[in-house]
């Protein structure tokens, strides 16, 4: 994150490609990247497009919302399977403002997604502000179990960039 204007920037590139590429970063048929992050045609093994990063900014806010990712599992492939068929979680309470938004980040098929980011930005920009500001006054609605369980994210100040490093929870 850089202290100027709170800018965040992508700090691992460890699957990440040009989008000129022409040949793709796997076989057709095999799927790389975080489990739990994966939007459903990647679980798959199917190509992807901007879409699949929506999909997974969206479990992103989800985490951000409940302290957790909305599918999870003992294992890879059935963390894969959920995203593939489990139905979006509903949201805790206090925070059902977000759930058209998630609903909609977290759409199974690309088509329902959000088509851009613009868009998503438009509907998070259209959210109450009263009621926002509310949520804000109030402090989080999770349950204590849930908010100890998030990730803790610690950051240092190197070579002019703030960079942070998420740990796991204390056990």
């Amino acid at each position: 994150l850089h202290a100027e204007g709170a800018r965040a920037i992508l700090m691992d590139f460890g699957i990440a490609r040009s989008a000129d590429v022409r040949s793709g970063l796997t076989q057709t048929g095999t799927a790389i990247g975080t489990p739990h992050y994966m939007s459903p045609e990647q679980a798959k093994g199917k190509t992807v497009d901007h879409r699949s990063d929506l999909y997974s900014l969206g479990v992103v806010l989800y985490l951000l919302l409940e302290g957790r990712v909305p599918f999870d599992a003992d294992s890879a492939v059935a963390v894969g399977i959920k995203h593939i068929t489990s139905p979006i979680p509903t949201l805790s309470k206090g925070y059902g403002c977000f759930q058209p938004i998630i609903d909609r980040v977290l759409a199974k098929q690309p088509a329902q997604r959000y088509q851009s980011g613009a868009e998503l930005i438009t509907d998070i920009d259209a959210l109450d502000q009263a009621e926002l500001a509310q949520l804000e006054k109030q402090g989080s609605p999770l349950p204590p179990t849930a908010a100890a369980e998030a990730s803790t994210a610690i950051s240092a100040r190197l070579g002019g960039t703030t960079q942070i490093r998420v740990s796991p929870p204390d056990p």
